[in-house]
């Protein structure tokens, strides 16, 4: 954990920050007046002080970190009023899963990375069952046969892997599973 004097940050990144909301505003055509503007700056300043920047590692950048922290506020904001912010009728909420900025891809990297660093720890047999359901599509019943076990083991299996994947992406990428 790095330690960092909130008002630098503040400093540093206040201008950032502002250009991280309009770039999501424009990303996904939401018509953000000033006031959302300014609330969502004001959260994201708001989880950034009262715990997220205590819990930044340094597993990437801290502007990255931020950026993500920016988003998650962001999200959190326009889903209030998606009725009556979005300039056009398809659903905007829906789009901020879209992985297409840079930032969003480095994370998406990190995370990624951390996956497979995550599941190369478990046992070859709980890797093949995730592997073959999640990026596979097999079906539970498929997996079981291949493996010669039951379809309920491997269900277990699955269920477990999941849980410590979420338990260990959630330690690393708190910001993202909000």
């Amino acid at each position: 954990m790095h330690k960092y004097c909130p008002e630098e940050v503040y400093r540093e990144y206040s201008v950032y920050v502002k250009k991280c909301v309009s770039l999501l505003s424009r990303k996904y055509n939401w018509n953000a007046g000033q006031d959302d503007r300014e609330d969502i700056e004001q959260y994201a300043w708001e989880k950034l002080f009262s715990g997220a920047l205590e819990r930044f590692r340094g597993d990437c950048r801290l502007g990255s970190y931020i950026y993500m922290v920016v988003r998650s506020a962001f999200i959190d904001h326009m889903k209030k009023f998606t009725d009556t912010h979005l300039v056009s009728g398809d659903s905007a909420v829906e789009s901020l899963t879209c992985e297409d900025s840079t930032h969003d891809r480095m994370y998406a990297e990190d995370i990624k990375k951390e996956t497979e660093r995550i599941l190369g720890n478990m046992s070859a047999e709980k890797q093949y069952i995730f592997m073959a359901v999640a990026r596979d599509g097999y079906t539970q019943e498929q997996v079981a046969r291949n493996l010669g076990i039951t379809q309920s083991t491997v269900s277990e299996h699955l269920a477990n892997v999941r849980r410590i994947l979420r338990q260990e992406l959630l330690k690393k990428f708190p910001e993202s599973f909000n």
